[in-house]
């Protein structure tokens, strides 16, 4: 059998119009009056002038639909029509008017609802769907109307049939489906033929015009036609790929007489769609680390990304990328961005896609580089990589302490709880990419500790932002998940001999992060370890304590008690612990505001950097030796990788950032927390540039400044000492 189709007009009991496909070639404008909708609404094609306005139509452009749930209906059926792009005044209705009848308000409507649904209009909607249960009793063809706020000024207009009970009919199981979606068709009052079928053609094109029909199937599921129901349903598993209106047609015995029809329509929904449910950097992000790694988080739809149409482009050049699939079964689309981008400098990736419905699609995200310091950093005196020592050992003339209990005296470096783990070791770094057994007494598993290798993309070192904080093995300290009530590391480097070098620093990467009232501190001795210096301690922000002028008051935040600090008994019997000066082995009344870093609790990126501490009385001393000391009750870890000492002669600023600004009156108060004393108050007018024309204002001690403001616009900026 050959099914064709043509081009003959349809029939004018099938046709669907709009009033904008109707719009005549002249159109009269009473003078003074504003004409906002235009439309022929009567089937004679007669000249129509609009010389009123009933009310606002400001969504006129987005033209307003209504159409619906089907072509035909039986005497009784719910009827369901849709609207859309309407103005959403509470008053606009859809009503319902026999073929011929002007909805001009001269004749009522024969069914109507306010767009709510309801005949009291007590909320505006641009669109939504209105019901008629009992529908139409009367066959023959009638129109439906959306129309403008509780008048008769049209805004569109369908067209639908009511058929006499016994006539054919045929419904597809939905009005709009996506490319490929299976399509069924239920035929109801057939002739009863082998050869009665049913196809599938563009909306406008006739069966046997000479174009074939899309697809097409018998009454009996086949394309042999043996049955002969009247009545049934026939499945198009396949669907119709391409997007469009179509209608489905039923034709009696092998022929083109019509039967019956039934709208539909296939679109690529948005929901259809592959699309990106993540990026990063996120558009519009302005504090984005200079060598970003782009990752793009796709989700197919009914339609599905092509991978080899992917394209990632950093201001319109190419990049290098990866493609992934997640657990969840999500395209990860990832491009790691080189070459150093300038702080402050804004730029743009573009991902672009095609998908199996034919289309192409383009995420961007554009952001701006944060401030950052490239370290520059010559040979070090003594470098400690941590790589030739195998696991649990320390380097030679190392030391440890612990004051952990142990209660699961197994060396597991798979358990957190275990032996292994109870003072400072050395361990590999790939083990924090996958699971820790925790406490021993659950032997419960976690992946918690993979959060230890997280990374803030701003560490800059030698012109190289920083992939890995950590690499091949590492020193770790650990507090988390141990049982006993606290944990307790000491540990002590060997003697260095610096007899020949000046501008001592201690570089090291730091994996610290805080955990409500853990503490952390790095210290060092000049006479082989019987006295102790001040280089910095970890403590949360939270537990930061000022005194009156706003400034840190060192000695209340060492002494203070707090419930959660640890306790352990030391070797002589007597209880050390509850404050934080207990793990300090400098003197306290020593330890200046600037050696205490407030850290952010469970912060997993903010404590991953490269610390950079001067060691001021290190300089030219035959025996320097380095303490660090970990205190926690279940809290976090500390990792320690690249541990060296340097000879830097230049240092950029110290890192500074505001913690509160407040004014009263005249006077403005800056509060900062981050660099070294004395620090640089500086101020200008105009932000023009960001790094000229700065005026000093005065230098201070303390990390706070009183300065005396009137009511034109001002910027301030501190300046630390390195």
């Amino acid at each position: 059998m050959s099914l064709v189709l043509g081009a003959k007009a349809i029939t004018n009991s099938q046709k669907m119009f709009s009033g904008q496909d109707l719009l005549p070639p002249d159109i009269c404008i009473d003078s003074g009056v504003a004409v906002m909708n235009l439309l022929i609404l009567s089937r004679s094609k007669a000249r129509f002038c609009v010389l009123g306005l009933l009310g606002v139509v400001p969504r006129l452009l987005a033209g307003p639909t209504v159409t619906l749930d089907h072509g035909s209906y039986f005497p009784g059926e719910t009827i369901t029509a849709a609207f859309s792009g309407g103005p959403g005044n509470k008053l606009d209705w859809i009503g319902i008017y026999p073929e011929g009848v002007s909805h001009d308000g001269s004749i009522g409507s024969t069914i109507w609802r306010y767009v709510n649904n309801t005949q009291i209009g007590s909320i505006g909607l641009t669109e939504g769907t209105v019901s008629f249960p009992v529908g139409l009793q009367v066959p023959g063809i009638w129109d439906a109307y959306f129309l403008l706020n509780d008048g008769y000024t049209g805004l569109a207009t369908n067209q639908f049939n009511v058929v006499d009970p016994g006539s054919p009919l045929i419904r597809a199981n939905k009005g709009v489906y996506g490319p490929g979606e299976s399509i069924s068709i239920t035929f109801t009052n057939g002739p009863g033929h082998s050869k009665d079928w049913i196809g599938l053609y563009q909306m406008g094109q006739t069966p046997g015009s000479g174009t074939p029909s899309l697809i097409w199937s018998y009454v009996d599921g086949t394309q042999i036609g043996v049955g002969t129901p009247s009545d049934g349903v026939i499945h198009f598993p396949a669907g119709l790929n391409v997007a469009g209106a179509f209608e489905a047609i039923f034709l009696e015995n092998d022929g083109y007489n019509v039967l019956a029809r039934e709208p539909l329509s296939v679109r690529v929904l948005a929901s259809d769609l592959p699309r990106v449910v993540a990026v990063s950097p996120v558009d519009g992000s302005t504090h984005s680390p200079p060598s970003p790694i782009y990752e793009a988080t796709l989700k197919d739809g009914a339609a599905k990304l092509v991978p080899a149409s992917v394209k990632v482009l950093l201001d319109g050049i190419n990049l290098t990328y990866q493609l992934r699939t997640n657990s969840d079964g999500l395209v990860v689309v990832a491009a790691s961005v080189n070459p150093l981008l300038g702080a402050g400098s804004t730029h743009t990736f573009t991902l672009t896609f095609k998908h199996s419905a034919g289309g192409t699609l383009t995420n961007t995200s554009t952001f701006t580089v944060g401030a950052y310091v490239d370290l520059q950093l010559p040979a070090p005196l003594y470098f400690e990589s941590f790589d030739a020592l195998a696991e649990g050992q320390l380097p030679p003339g190392w030391t440890s302490q612990s004051f952990s209990e142990i209660r699961n005296p197994e060396v597991d470096f798979g358990n957190l709880d275990s032996a292994a783990y109870a003072g400072w070791t050395v361990v590999k770094v790939d083990r924090f990419s996958g699971s820790f057994v925790t406490y021993s007494d659950t032997n419960a598993v976690t992946s918690d500790y993979q959060r230890v290798l997280n990374l803030d993309g701003f560490n800059v070192v030698n012109g190289q932002a920083l992939k890995q904080m950590a690499t091949g093995k590492m020193l770790f300290g650990d507090s988390g998940y141990r049982n006993g009530s606290s944990q307790v590391l000491y540990l002590y480097t060997r003697d260095y001999d610096l007899s020949s070098a000046a501008d001592v620093h201690l570089l090291f990467h730091s994996l610290y992060e805080q955990n409500q009232d853990s503490f952390g501190a790095v210290e060092y001795s000049i006479d082989a370890g019987v006295h102790w210096l001040s280089a910095a301690y970890y403590l949360a922000t939270s537990d930061l304590i000022t005194n009156d002028f706003g400034g840190l008051d060192v000695s209340s935040t060492l002494t203070t008690e707090h419930n959660d600090v640890a306790r352990y008994t030391d070797a002589a019997g007597n209880e050390v612990g509850g404050n934080y000066g207990a793990f300090v082995a400098a003197p306290l009344e020593s330890i200046l505001p600037t050696y205490i870093n407030g850290r952010t609790d469970d912060d997993s990126v903010g404590g991953k950097r490269v610390e950079v501490l001067r060691l001021a009385q290190a300089d030219h001393r035959a025996k320097v030796r380095v303490r660090l000391a970990l205190s926690g009750t279940d809290s976090w870890y500390w990792g320690v990788d690249d541990f060296g000492l340097y000879s830097l002669t230049t240092l950029p600023p110290a890192a500074l950032a505001f913690s509160t600004i407040q004014r009263a009156g005249t006077t403005l108060t800056l509060r900062w927390s981050g660099g070294h004393a004395p620090f640089k108050v500086q101020q200008k007018s105009v932000l023009t540039n960001s790094s000229l024309n700065w005026s000093d204002i005065f230098t201070t001690s303390e990390p706070r400044a009183d300065v005396m403001v009137d009511g034109a616009a001002g910027f301030f900026r501190i300046i630390g000492t390195p």
